[in-house]
């Protein structure tokens, strides 16, 4: 969690970009998951107890996704983020020049994708300011914040009206739709990590939920302007935890079974960015994500697979005579000769498999190129 000074000189826990203020780690919360460089977790086997990387949750969430949309408004984002900062260009231009003079570039004598490769991180960071200037960053970050301050309150650190101001609604309509619908955030099993040992998927679960007949749910708190876009991506999430055999104790040090869930449905918090007050509790049915999760898995085996299996058939392109091949490069040299002569030097190299069909062929490209 990033940190500064406030002007008093106490740390002030605030997120990374758009020093959103955070609240203070919680307590006996000190532990931090560590992630490898494909943004894997790196956690102990269960089993065996040797560190593993295991696929993120909402890594597998987005495999069904069409992101044709979402693509679109990004690429539209960081235009505008560009134009409302025009230094991010200029720093394009330098670290480009930068590369250039490292490799010993010119313009013009290297492919982009070059130069993509070679500036990856720090065009990647650019991109994140990029986005920050043009609000989509400070939106995630604004929803990081709002779950970090509902986390806050749910754990009875404080009240909503300790939480700063610009979260407050959202928080307090959080408290709102827990008591309407009957619900009850058990502070223990809140943002804890569990582990998917059927699919090998690690993730950090939100909440679990208790109702008033002493049902546990899993629960997860959504800070997205609408659902009409996401209920895959979500059920596909939840299925995940919801399928989990293991979580993580508080310190990190050893796996705990997971507590009994209700089994076919789970809840999401839906706190809407753009209006609070119709936050709401809007139920997941967990069969059709548990039907979901293993299409996704389906999908990424055939992915990570595809090159293998797609390009090892044999279809008989590789069992030409040699004959066969030379008819076919003088087929080739008929299409593409451009004059008489060349055609009588394609004859004189070919004359050995020469057949009516090649004469036909010389015949027609001829009357064509006349006819230009």
């Amino acid at each position: 969690m990033p940190t500064a000074i406030g002007v008093s000189g106490e740390v002030a826990h605030q997120s990374k970009t758009a020093a959103y203020p955070l609240p203070p780690p919680l307590p006996g919360r000190a532990f931090e998951p560590q992630f490898n460089g494909n943004g894997q977790y790196r956690l102990p086997d269960p089993v065996t107890g040797k560190m593993t990387s295991y696929t993120r949750a909402s890594t597998v969430a987005k495999t069904l996704e069409d992101t044709w949309m979402l693509d679109a408004w990004a690429k539209r984002m960081m235009l505008l983020g560009l134009l409302d900062t025009p230094g991010l260009l200029e720093q394009i231009g330098l670290k480009i020049e930068s590369a250039m003079n490292r490799k010993g570039w010119e313009w013009g004598d290297h492919p982009n994708t070059h130069l993509a490769r070679e500036l990856r991180t720090p065009l990647n960071d650019l991109t994140e300011e990029a986005q920050f200037a043009a609000g989509s960053k400070a939106a995630a970050e604004f929803g990081t914040a709002t779950h970090a301050w509902c986390e806050w309150v749910d754990h009875g650190m404080g009240s909503v009206w300790d939480v700063p101001e610009m979260f407050r609604p959202w928080v307090y309509h959080h408290r709102r739709a827990l008591a309407v619908y009957g619900l009850t955030a058990d502070p223990f099993w809140t943002e804890r990590i569990v582990l998917n040992t059927q699919y090998g998927i690690a993730g950090t679960l939100d909440r679990l939920f208790w109702n008033h007949e002493g049902q546990l749910f899993l629960g997860d708190i959504k800070t997205s302007r609408g659902m009409d876009y996401s209920w895959l991506y979500f059920a596909i999430q939840l299925a995940i935890y919801h399928g989990a055999s293991h979580m993580l104790s508080l310190d990190g040090t050893a796996w705990e079974p997971m507590p009994a869930l209700d089994a076919g449905t789970a809840l999401v918090m839906h706190l809407p960015r753009e209006d609070p007050e119709a936050a709401k509790v809007v139920p997941i049915d967990m069969r059709f994500g548990a039907e979901a999760l293993h299409t996704a898995m389906v999908v990424r085996r055939l992915r990570s697979g595809a090159e293998k299996r797609a390009g090892t058939v044999f279809c008989g392109l590789d069992s030409f005579t040699t004959e066969h091949r030379r008819w076919y490069a003088a087929r080739f040299a008929l299409e593409t000769s451009r004059t008489e002569a060349e055609m009588a030097a394609v004859w004189e190299q070919y004359s050995d498999i020469w057949t009516p069909e090649l004469t036909e062929l010389g015949q027609r490209t001829l009357r064509r190129k006349g006819g230009q």
